[in-house]
């Protein structure tokens, strides 16, 4: 193996990461439940959000619509996925709630909230 050639390949590699980083790019994340709330609508046709509620480190979602309606939101990769909800499974675990997506590809999502907030989401669902 010609170790100069390695070398000279990580070396590419952490500036191209480098680059990456300094431009911001691959760093999505959800802002605050307004955003939260704009993704949902615009992801969902119909769907007319109400409330949302945002995890801690910003990776993912849960908003609640008109009519019982649910959407999950989350980051996947450097895009925002959403998906509907046909229903709403919230458990209470340490820290926030886990929501059931009923989607296998979509994945279940942990949402990390402050008490005040995990607890408004309880008595609402």
């Amino acid at each position: 193996m010609d170790w100069l050639l390695l070398a000279g390949s990580l070396g590419g590699v952490l500036a191209l990461a480098g680059i990456a980083w300094l431009l911001g790019l691959g760093g999505a994340e959800i802002g605050d439940a307004d955003e939260a709330r704009r993704h949902a609508e615009e992801a969902l046709a119909g769907f007319t959000a109400a409330e949302a509620f945002v995890s801690a480190d910003r990776r993912a979602a849960l908003v609640l619509g008109a009519e019982n309606a649910a959407a999950l939101v989350k980051v996947h990769g450097a895009q925002i996925a959403v998906r509907r909800l046909d229903r709403l499974a919230v458990e209470p675990v340490q820290g926030g709630v886990r929501i059931g997506s009923g989607d296998r590809l979509f994945g279940d999502l942990a949402l990390a909230l402050p008490p005040e907030a995990r607890d408004r989401l309880l008595t609402l669902v």
